[in-house]
Formats: structure tokens, sequence, C-alpha cells
């Protein structure tokens, strides 16, 4: 069997949000991490790495004046994996990133692990592809 690709025709993940009174969940998709354009992953690194680079500034300068670390000061806090999350909803999803932006970080942290497993590739050794022939079987 060939390969086939279909550019317009990506794999989603959807994206169920139950609101307040409404029985019907609110579903938002999102393509599978492996089929997010390139250039979008790379405007994400670029803010992600820039975020990285004021934070490290901010903490050097704390350092230097012996100021204290807290944790919970957003300057220095560098981004988890939740705010690469949220910089890819920003692009490929920007209502799915307004709804989740007040999220706290447990149900965050779910989706990103969920939305990251179902975007990896099939288990080989489970697939029909990576049954012995019938010539090997013998």
């Amino acid at each position: 069997m060939a390969f086939q690709y279909t550019p317009n025709k990506i794999p989603m993940f959807p994206v169920e949000i139950f609101r307040d009174g409404v029985k019907k969940p609110v579903v938002f998709e999102i393509p599978f991490l492996g089929y997010v354009a390139p250039e979008i992953h790379e405007e994400v690194d670029r803010v992600i790495t820039d975020r990285i680079f004021e934070v490290q500034k901010v903490r050097d300068e704390r350092n230097k004046n012996r100021e204290p670390l807290p944790e919970m000061d957003k300057r220095i806090q560098y981004p988890r994996q939740t705010d690469v999350m949220q910089e890819l909803f920003k692009r490929l999803n920007p209502d799915l990133a307004e709804e989740t932006a007040a999220w706290p970080i447990t149900p965050l942290n779910e989706l990103w692990d969920q939305w990251e497993k179902a975007s990896l590739p099939a288990d080989l050794e489970k697939s029909e592809a990576s049954e012995p022939s019938s010539d090997e079987k013998a």
C-alpha cells in the first residue's frame, strides 16, 4: 500500500469543554502535534526562547543584588509545557486559547498530556505492519 498524505485532511484532536448549565460540550479541534506546520513550531519556539532569556535576565540581576527569588513571581518563572501549549493554541485555535487561558494548572497539564499522547504514532508492535509475514511464521 502506498503512503498517502492529504494536506487538507489532517487528523484533528477534539477538545470538549462543558460549560455550566449546558448539556452538550463545546468542541474545539486542533491538529495532532506532528501535523502542526513547521513555521508555527518555529514561531512558538522563538516566543518561548525569548521568554527564557527575559526570565534569566531578571534572575541574574536578582542574584547579583542578592535578592530573593520567590517561586510565585511570574517574572522569574521559566515557561512550562502548558505555556508552550497556550502559544500553540493562540496560533492554531484562538478561541480555544481564550477558553483555556484562565484554567488552573492541573486541567491544562491533563490536556497537554492527552494531546501529546494522542499525537504519538501508533504502537508498531501492535500494528499489522509489524506482524511477521507468512514466510517468517513457517
